[in-house]
């Protein structure tokens, strides 16, 4: 697919269209890159066997399946001016609307000793626990502006929003290579997992 740059004019349009379809989006940096991506489309679910393509994909945590779920790229831009994620961008975001809880630190010490004594069994050989939090946002909290700010703090990392109406919205950045793929060879950079 033919990457256009685009301006932040155009960039409205391009949520229009995106909001219209229902589509799933997300906007990435590449590490040491200054362009923005763009990518939207719609939710494929594919399995780790299905040929890899340019799409952007996002697995989710628990799923019996272990399947894949992609943006295909159906709209692709390139934002070589990350100034134009101006407030003004009225970009369709999709949240959770179940209530999520936090972890207790009661709940997080035990599930923590479960997995000592697991691996103490030799059932797992490592685990990385983790836990939920509930924090409070300032009332001038955006998502968008969130995703700005990483962009600035970590310029050699991968830093992306991403937003769908099966996985509600993330962002984050890693240092981690998660996946390279060049002559049909794939390599990894996992540090946590």
């Amino acid at each position: 697919m033919l990457i256009k740059n685009i301006s932040a004019q155009n960039l409205n349009d391009a949520f229009e269209i995106i909001s219209k379809n229902g589509f799933g989006w997300a906007i990435y940096r590449l590490p040491g890159s200054d362009d923005l991506m763009l990518t939207a489309g719609k939710i494929l679910e594919s399995s780790f066997e299905d040929k890899p393509d340019s799409s952007f994909v996002t697995a989710p945590f628990y799923s019996k399946e272990n399947n894949l779920r992609r943006i295909k790229n159906t709209i692709q831009y390139r934002l070589t001016d990350p100034g134009i994620l101006s407030d003004d961008i009225q970009a369709p975001f999709y949240y959770l609307s179940q209530n999520i809880h936090g972890t207790s630190e009661s709940d997080y010490v035990n599930m923590v000793q479960n997995l000592i004594d697991e691996i103490e069994k030799g059932t797992l050989l490592k685990a990385v626990p983790a836990r939920t939090k509930r924090i409070s946002l300032s009332s001038d909290f955006t998502s968008l502006g969130f995703f700005k700010k990483l962009l600035n703090a970590y310029p050699n990392a991968f830093v992306y929003l991403m937003s769908t109406p099966v996985d509600s919205t993330w962002t984050g950045c890693t240092p981690e290579l998660l996946l390279h793929i060049q002559d049909n060879e794939i390599s990894t950079l996992s540090l946590a997992g």
